[in-house]
């Protein structure tokens, strides 16, 4: 079986982060935020990426626009007195590490764009972490009925 369109992209933003954000303890997809983080082991970031279809011809298979939000969770102990400035000084590096798609993606993107971020909280069984999501939003084009293969 071939990788969801949301692999690859979830797969290079996760190496990139973890190759250019020195100061990330680690970078993981957002499955696994299902364990326990040990507060020694963070900052971290979390990557989520969700998509909606959009078609773009009407000849059968049709073309596809995938959509697609990448999110960039990091997450920091809340035991942190500082940890707002700690996010936002993570921010700045994730910002430049993911500033532009052609050092982030092997394969061609469309309307790569960061859309800000949001503070917050994350909770887990264990914790409640601090969190500063980043999204950034672009396409990619795949034929309907497969997903798993990126138009070029």
């Amino acid at each position: 079986l071939g990788a969801h369109a949301r692999t690859p992209v979830q797969d290079a933003v996760i190496a990139r982060l973890l190759a250019e954000v020195s100061a990330l303890k680690g970078v993981f997809s957002m499955g696994r935020s299902a364990r326990a983080f040990d507060k020694r082991d963070l900052p971290i970031a979390l990557i989520a990426v969700g998509d909606t279809i959009v078609n773009i011809s009407s000849s059968v298979p049709r073309k596809q626009r995938r959509d697609l939000s990448v999110q960039v969770h990091l997450l920091g102990s809340g035991d942190d007195t500082n940890i707002d400035n700690v996010l936002n000084d993570l921010s700045v590096d994730v910002e430049k590490a993911l500033a532009n798609e052609a050092d982030v993606f092997g394969f061609r993107v469309l309307s790569w764009a960061h859309q800000g971020g949001t503070p917050g909280t994350y909770e887990s069984a264990e914790a409640v972490y601090a969190r500063l999501t980043l999204i950034w939003t672009m396409s990619v084009l795949t034929t309907e009925g497969r997903p798993d293969e990126l138009a070029v």
